[in-house]
């Protein structure tokens, strides 16, 4: 049976155990950073510094923290429930322990529920169920990545019911892979899919109709994207990467591209070889350079081009070119 698509604009792609990278797949990679980019919190820092004060700030000191653990390679040193509360923007250690609280309640309900469950394939099943059927009963949202509404008003899309089956089911020994593909996000344990959106487990065979769907209704923009890969696979920093992702298209709705850089770059510190982060991000700073062109701001715009080149090499001379012109025009205009 199909589910309802998520409708995230963007998510990521790396091939399923039972689909190994052929050799003409390299004919048309995914989208990426250019091989020698410079760190993405680098990228951040550099951005922040740019866009100057706000309030609540574009960076929280916490999210600072676990960048730079990601950075130095010491991932396994980082808290995930943490980690999934501070992109959700709870700031606050005393709020982010209530809702830690929370979470600690589900997790031992649920252990209660697979209890007996004698294979890890039986003990995801008893869990999707369980999480559907309460956690989730407020609802599908197309676009509520956020884990406090969830375990609030328990409203969710494929981003955030993952984020939690996730989580969960890690705690009770599960080991999950976040599997996405244009539009939605899954998990992966095995040969065994879990679609934590409507409750439901099958084998990868069984799945196939739903990326078939998903793949059907896939445009050139994320043909570009994804190359001749079906699948982007990640792990749980990964899957806390969809937050800001989403948070990120989000503001560009508003017209927020000053907020919506911060958060796709934050989500390229989480997880930087994701290649629709990696588009989406190169979508971004190019609306951001745009805008503050517009404004003529010239020598904010040529930094905006500078930390393009860092992470998209070359390409950004015709932003240079771009900010000397218009310059040069504005200039002209004055005389």
């Amino acid at each position: 049976m199909l589910i309802k698509p998520c409708q995230l604009i963007l998510s990521a792609s790396i091939l399923l155990a039972a689909h190994t990278h052929s050799a003409d797949a390299d004919d048309n990679p995914p989208f990426h950073l250019q091989p020698h980019h410079v760190a993405p919190l680098v990228a951040l820092n550099e951005a922040v510094a740019l866009m100057g004060s706000a309030d609540p700030p574009y960076v929280f000191p916490e999210e600072e923290e676990l960048f730079k653990k990601i950075a130095a390679g010491q991932a396994n040193k980082c808290d995930e429930s943490d980690a999934i509360l501070v992109a959700s923007g709870v700031a606050d250690k005393a709020t982010r322990e209530i809702y830690i609280a929370k979470i600690n309640a589900i997790t031992e309900i649920s252990r209660k529920v697979v209890e007996g469950a004698t294979t890890p394939e039986n003990k995801a099943f008893r869990l999707a169920f369980v999480l559907y059927n309460t956690q989730l009963k407020g609802g599908f949202d197309d676009d509520q990545v956020d884990i406090r509404k969830l375990l609030d008003e328990h409203k969710f899309n494929c981003v955030s019911s993952c984020v939690l089956f996730n989580l969960v089911g890690n705690r009770l020994g599960l080991k999950t892979r976040a599997v996405n593909l244009p539009g939605h996000v899954f998990l992966r344990m095995g040969d065994l899919v879990i679609e934590p959106v409507n409750g439901k487990t099958m084998t990868t065979s069984a799945h196939q109709e739903t990326v078939d769907y998903y793949w059907g209704k896939a445009g050139d923009n994320w043909k570009q994207t994804f190359g001749n890969t079906r699948f982007y696979e990640s792990g749980n920093l990964g899957l806390v990467s969809e937050i800001y992702l989403d948070d990120s298209i989000a503001q560009v709705r508003k017209k927020r591209f000053e907020p919506a850089a911060a958060k796709i770059l934050k989500a390229c510190c989480l997880d930087p070889k994701n290649p629709i982060v990696a588009h989406q991000l190169e979508k971004n700073l190019r609306v951001w350079f745009a805008d503050t062109l517009k404004q003529k701001n010239y020598d904010n715009a040529q930094v905006i081009a500078a930390i393009y080149g860092q992470l998209f090499g070359d390409d950004s001379n015709k932003l240079f070119k771009q900010v000397a012109a218009d310059r040069k025009a504005g200039q002209a205009a004055k005389n």
